[in-house]
């Protein structure tokens, strides 16, 4: 292909060396620029050798064969994302898309509910990791007046952890790592306190368990704290269990809600297990006061999620 390059072409029209057309001006007697055989001829046989790459043949009544070419010969794959595969460009298309080595693309979810051990596979660049710790126990109750233990506390929420982790860290990529997943506190039998839920961990991160719902006295029942934690680039505390009782009033020791939803309810006589993980378990109340002992609802185990990106 070529500009024009006739004897009478505008020298230089759009920079050196980029000749271009003029009409020409009668009063300076700048003639108008020349149109030769040699020109038309590169016009026709690029335009012509467009359409015919396509595999159609020219056809004189038709107008629109090179915008047909041009979608033919552009959008000609039927399957784009496996051609990529095929051309060895996968690199450079997940670059493109800012999910380089460096990020890597989404490969799977692994879920811990209790402890074990994770393999770290060799061609994983990253995980996402999310660790939760278990709940506390409910408060128990046992009462026969109203200045007894007749309404136990609600157990806190485990801790929960947010961590990215990348291969090229200190101490982490391929390899085998243990896993402790908190097991939820005991509710409480009779008048007391719950027991708190059990740490969980992993590599450097450590999610600590929510408190058992509190017995402080007859009449004096208090919400378990929420657990917190260490080791990631966000903590999110357990929310604190609902107190119980407070003098004679009764106040229903709901169990807290974790990151992962909400805690056991409180039941007569029998508190409800939390119902998310790292969630608190209920406390247990008995608004006839029958002198029955009640047990507090046991917390949620804690959990490890884990997403991989290859």
């Amino acid at each position: 292909m070529h500009r024009i390059d006739t004897k009478t072409a505008q020298k230089d029209k759009f920079g050196a060396g980029k000749n271009g057309f003029t009409r020409g001006n009668p009063q300076t007697g700048t003639p108008a620029t020349d149109l030769d055989d040699d020109y038309f001829d590169m016009l026709q046989e690029e335009l012509c050798s467009v359409v015919e790459a396509s595999g159609a043949s020219l056809e004189k009544g038709r107008h629109d064969q090179l915008l047909t070419a041009l979608r033919e010969l552009l959008l000609s794959r039927k399957n784009p994302f496996g051609d990529i595969k095929s051309d060895g460009t996968v690199k450079t298309a997940l670059e493109n898309l800012g999910l380089g080595d460096g990020s890597g693309r989404y490969s799977k979810t692994v879920v811990f509910s209790s402890s074990g051990s994770y393999t770290w596979p060799a061609d994983v660049k990253r995980i996402d990791v999310i660790l939760t710790a278990a709940g506390g126990g409910g408060g128990g109750c046992n009462a026969e007046n109203a200045n007894q233990t007749f309404s136990g506390a609600g157990g806190g929420a485990g801790g929960t952890v947010f961590a990215t982790i990348y291969a090229t860290d200190n101490d982490a990529g391929p390899g085998t790592y243990t896993v402790t997943i908190g097991s939820g506190g005991s509710g409480a039998n009779g008048a007391g306190s719950g027991n708190n839920g059990g740490n969980s961990s992993f590599m450097t991160l450590t999610a600590l368990g929510g408190q058992g719902g509190q017995w402080g006295g007859a009449t004096n029942t208090a919400g378990g704290r929420g657990g917190s934690g260490s080791g990631g680039y966000k903590t999110e505390q357990g929310g604190d269990g609902s107190d119980g009782q407070a003098g004679q009033a009764l106040l229903v020791g709901n169990g807290a809600s974790s990151y992962w939803g909400g805690g056991g309810r409180a039941g007569q006589l029998s508190g409800n297990p939390g119902v998310c993980s790292g969630s608190g378990g209920g406390g247990a109340y008995d608004n006839s006061y029958s002198h029955t002992s009640g047990r507090g609802g046991h917390g949620a185990n804690g959990v490890l999620v884990i997403r991989e990106y290859m």
